[in-house]
C-alpha cells in the first residue's frame, strides 16, 4: 500500500482505497513517481546560510552552498525553499514530473530557474 493524493482534490489517500474519503471520487489512485533535484551551486559565497526545504508544509532538510538534494514523490507536491520564511521561492511539482531546480540568493529572497531533467542530461551529453 502506498499513500498518493486523489486526483480531484488532492486529499492524500491509499492507492487501494475504492473512493477517496473526503470529496468521493472513485478509484483506483495511481502512484506517479516524482523526482526534483535541487542544485545551490557553490559560485554564490555570499550566502553561506542553508535554504531550508519545504515540501507540502513539512520541512524536510537543507541545502548548503555546492550541494544537491534529490526529492521523491509518490504524487505531485508544493516545493518551497527559503532562508526567511517570507522571502523564498515556490514551485508547483506536477505529478509524474521529473525536473531540475537551481536556486540562488537573489536581491530579496531566493530565486529559482526550473527546467525538465532530460534537458539538463541532454546539455551534459549523458544519453540517459
Amino acid at each position: 500500500m502506498a499513500l498518493v493524493k486523489c486526483t480531484e482534490c488532492e486529499h492524500v489517500v491509499s492507492d487501494k482505497a475504492a473512493a477517496c474519503p473526503r470529496c468521493g471520487a472513485p478509484g483506483p489512485f495511481h502512484r506517479h513517481h516524482t523526482k526534483v533535484r535541487l542544485t545551490r551551486p557553490s559560485r554564490f559565497i555570499s550566502s553561506i546560510a542553508p535554504f531550508v526545504i519545504e515540501v507540502d508544509g513539512e520541512v524536510i532538510g537543507f541545502v548548503l552552498n555546492g550541494q544537491t538534494v534529490e526529492i521523491e514523490r509518490d504524487y505531485g507536491f508544493t516545493l518551497y525553499v527559503y532562508v526567511q520564511r517570507h522571502y523564498g521561492f515556490i514551485h508547483h511539482v506536477p505529478a509524474g514530473s521529473d525536473l531540475y531546480i537551481e536556486v540562488s540568493p537573489g536581491l530579496v529572497g531566493i530565486k529559482g530557474r526550473v527546467w525538465p531533467a532530460a534537458r539538463d542530461q541532454a546539455s551534459r551529453g549523458s544519453t540517459a
